[in-house]
C-alpha cells in the first residue's frame, strides 16, 4: 500500500506443460484448468471508505464516487460498491436514487430478488440462507 492503493482482485491464467496437457478452460487452445501460472492481472484501487474513516478524505466528486462504484461492480465487487454508496450517500444522493442503486447491486438470494434492505435483513435473521447449497 505504498502509494495508497489496496489489492482488490487477482486473476491467474494457468498453462499446462506438454508432458501432460490439461483440458482447456475455453473452446480454443489457451489457458488450461491446471498448470503453472503464466499470466495474471491485479486490480489495485484506493479504498475511499477506509481513507474517510481514517480522517483522510480523498475529496472525490460525486461523479468520481459513482465511477469507482462502477469499477467495483465491473470487477465483481458489489460489496465494495455498496460500502462506497452507503458511506458517501450524502454526496451522491442528488445525482442518483441511492436505494435504487443499492437494490441494483444486490444479488439474488435462493433464486429470489430482494431489495438491499430485505437482503441485509435476511442475513441478520438467518445467516444459514447464505450457506452453499
Amino acid at each position: 500500500m505504498r502509494m495508497g492503493y489496496d489489492l482488490y482482485d487477482l486473476t491467474i491464467q494457468k498453462y499446462s506443460r506438454r508432458a501432460l496437457p490439461a483440458p482447456f478452460k475455453l473452446n480454443l487452445p489457451a489457458q488450461t484448468i491446471w498448470g503453472a501460472p503464466y499470466q495474471g492481472n491485479a486490480l489495485y484501487v484506493k479504498d475511499a471508505v477506509r481513507y474517510a474513516l481514517e480522517g483522510c478524505d480523498l475529496n472525490l466528486s460525486p461523479v468520481k464516487i459513482l465511477k469507482l462504484c462502477a469499477i467495483y461492480e465491473l470487477h465483481l465487487l458489489p460489496d465494495c460498491a455498496a460500502e462506497l454508496i452507503t458511506n458517501f450517500r450524502d454526496r451522491i444522493s442528488h445525482l442518483v436514487d441511492v436505494e435504487c442503486v443499492l437494490d441494483l447491486l444486490t444479488p439474488r438470494l435462493n433464486g429470489k430478488q430482494l431489495s438491499y434492505r430485505d437482503y441485509l435483513k435476511a442475513f441478520c435473521e438467518d445467516v444459514t440462507q447464505f450457506y452453499p447449497k
